[in-house]
């Protein structure tokens, strides 16, 4: 069967113009962003329909190309920053697009040693590579007819119901989009929030009950001790309560949860050192073995590990230079000498500190998924540790550093080097989420690998100019105007970057709330050990740190959504097993099961098409609700129709399920 083919890097390219155009706009102005793996399969798969030799594994290649590209859109993390600070005017293309190409190729060839060690020999449910792969079994015939129970139809129609969810809450307005409560308890805020979203029940299905049990208890943490203890000393009672709940998450309690994931993520690196050695030595001995003409089967075939290794130690010469050229810009007062060492310590702390947050983003994939993985809050210690570096060696360097104005400038540095780090961590991170759907289809992994790195190529080319002509559109918040005709209220937040240029800020002005940051390392630290020495010591169900640090960090209507449909897998396997046990053969107990990981599919499925849309529909009109056909007074009805139609979905799904027995029962 055909895989890596011209017709589909020249299709996956398209589908990168229009997801990476929606995805930078949706990402400037909420400071969220899709992935577009799942949409890029369904219209893959569409398209290549036409075709009469196309197959499963050509779109595979095109999903995984067009992935790659759409996540390199995490450079409006850090890269605004250097316009709201005055650093930049706009955004250079040869400087953007070169950071980010290099950034996302090394980003890919660290995934490559840790596809083994994360995919190959572990158990994680990497819940979106496990919905694309399913996805594109749905749409392979000679996959379908093997199960008369389970098949496309069943994508199908949770993918229609979630965009049609979806199209009605973020749309049309006559749905909300979560339910909150919020009171007051002897002075202190209680409350909680729950988003009316059915991708996030359909990751949470995919996830599992016990990684959503560790979230939940991340949720606990923040929402039940940590915002009620802060909120006690609040004075001021003009603003709503759940805008002060949340207003002191964001300030106080999410630096905590940065702390417990730093920790979490180092601890969950350590872990990992073992299985990633084994699969280097693993992968070394296998490229040993093929001059001795050693059998490798082709789906276990990754392109060798020494022109993995050579293409890393290539690109840090031109990271180097890009490094390099960003500081010339500057005329640092400090010698020849000490301006190559800032630029080779850099390019070095970016690919050692780039490397480990690939492993850990690849691991927090598997776990929540790349849609659901705080890689914003990564972001944040990247921020935090290229901060402390470059203000540490400047003042070193330069003579009477703290007297000069370099706050700019340091900042400025410590945004590009992040900017690199993340566009390695967060492609990462999608990319082991793409070869987990390489691995369940079969498809070969040195052409996925390879597809994965024209991703980021096209990605990269298209970038500069599109957040540029956003810019210049629309202007972000904190950054002066493009034009001095333009609207200020049209301006885009840019949150992500505007947070990380804050954190950058209050490094090199020394008021960063280190004291929260300890107290989330504090505990880390004792969940680590009460893990280590009791729960693995009698035996029980082991705590996953990194949950429990995802679930600290990432809002609460997003975490409890998620473990909603971690119960609701729970729930349909306990109630609907047993039954069919009684009734039905075993070869229906696997229908049961696979209607439901095919539903929940197509749940995100649907979400995700609808949101490239939506996303593009607010760009076009430039408003935030483009089809409301209702105003904010309608809010309290939308509120109860849409908590209707969110608990028939949910019971929509149990019902299909246990339809399955009934039909073959009788």
């Amino acid at each position: 069967m055909k895989e890596l083919t011209l017709r589909g890097c020249i299709l996956a390219s398209l589908i990168t113009i229009v997801f990476t155009a929606a995805n930078m706009y949706l990402g400037l102005k909420v400071g969220m962003t899709f992935s577009s793996a799942i949409p890029a399969a369904v219209i893959s798969m569409s398209v290549l329909r036409l075709v009469r030799d196309s197959s499963i594994l050509e779109n595979c290649m095109v999903q995984s190309f067009a992935s790659a590209a759409g996540t390199l859109t995490t450079v409006i993390f850090t890269l605004p920053g250097l316009v709201m600070i005055g650093y930049w005017r706009g955004f250079d293309y040869l400087e953007t697009s070169v950071i980010c190409m290099i950034g996302g190729i090394l980003g890919v060839l660290f995934s490559i040693p840790l596809r083994r060690a994360l995919v190959v020999d572990s158990e994680l449910p990497y819940p979106e590579g496990v919905a694309a792969a399913a996805v594109l079994k749905s749409g392979n015939d000679d996959d379908t007819v093997k199960n008369n129970y389970a098949s496309v139809k069943d994508i199908m129609n949770g993918s229609f119901l979630s965009a049609l969810f979806v199209f009605c809450s973020n749309g049309l307005a006559i749905f909300a989009g979560k339910i909150s409560y919020f009171s007051k308890f002897f002075g202190a805020i209680f409350g909680f929030s729950i988003g009316l979203s059915p991708a996030l029940v359909g990751a949470g299905y995919l996830i599992g009950l016990r990684i959503c049990l560790n979230m939940l208890f991340g949720i606990a943490l923040s929402w039940l001790i940590f915002v009620p203890y802060f909120s006690l000393g609040v004075t001021d009672h003009t603003l709503p309560l759940d805008a002060i709940a949340n207003e002191i998450w964001a300030t106080k309690v999410r630096f905590i949860g940065v702390g417990t994931i730093a920790v979490a993520s180092i601890w969950t690196f350590v872990k990992l050192i073992k299985p990633v050695a084994r699969g280097i030595v693993q992968a070394i001995s296998e490229y040993q073995g093929s001059g001795n003409k050693q059998k490798i089967s082709r789906t276990e075939k990754d392109i060798p590990l020494f022109n993995v290794m050579g293409a890393i130690v290539f690109l840090l010469f031109p990271l180097a230079a890009i490094i390099g050229l960003f500081v010339s810009e500057e005329h640092l007062p400090m010698s020849i000498t000490s301006t190559i060492n800032l630029v080779l310590i850099s390019t070095m702390f970016a690919v050692v500190v780039g490397f480990i947050i690939a492993a850990v983003c690849g691991y927090i994939a598997g776990v929540t998924g790349s849609s659901n993985s705080p890689i914003s809050g990564v972001s944040i210690i990247a921020i935090i540790l290229s901060s402390l570096m470059i203000d540490w060696f400047l003042s070193h360097q330069i003579v009477d550093y703290t007297s000069h104005h370099f706050d700019a400038m340091v900042i400025g540095i410590s945004l590009f080097i992040t900017a690199s780090i993340i566009a390695m961590g967060s492609v990462s991170n999608d990319n082991l989420q793409d070869l987990k759907t390489g691995a369940l289809v079969k498809a070969t992994p040195w052409k996925q690998q390879i597809a994965l790195i024209f991703g980021v190529i096209v990605g990269s080319l298209v970038i500069p100019p599109i957040i540029e002509i956003i810019y210049q559109a629309y202007g972000f918040v904190g950054a002066p105007l493009p034009r001095p005709d333009m609207n200020p209220q049209n301006q885009l937040a840019a949150p992500q970057a505007a947070l990380l240029t804050s954190i950058a800020k209050g490094i090199i002005q020394h008021d960063m709330p280190w004291n929260l940051i300890l107290v989330g390392v504090a505990i880390a630290i004792v969940l680590i050990l009460f893990d280590l020495f009791y729960l693995k010591k009698n035996k029980h169900t082991r705590l996953s740190i990194v949950s429990i640090g995802i679930g600290t960090y990432l809002p609460i209507e997003t975490v409890l959504t998620l473990v909603l449909g971690g119960i609701l897998s729970h729930f349909c396997r306990k109630a609907l097993l047993p039954l069919a046990k009684k009734r039905v053969k075993k070869t229906t107990l696997d229908a049961v099961s696979r209607k439901g990981l095919l539903i929940a599919s197509g749940f995100v499925v649907g979400e995700s098409l609808i949101g490239v849309c939506i996303a593009a529909a607010i760009a076009y009109k430039g408003q935030s609700k483009p089809f409301a056909i209702v105003g904010p007074a309608f809010d309290p009805y939308a509120l109860i129709i849409g908590c209707i139609a969110f608990t028939i979905l949910i019971l929509w799904v149990y019902h299909q399920q246990k339809k399955v027995i009934k039909e073959v029962a009788n």
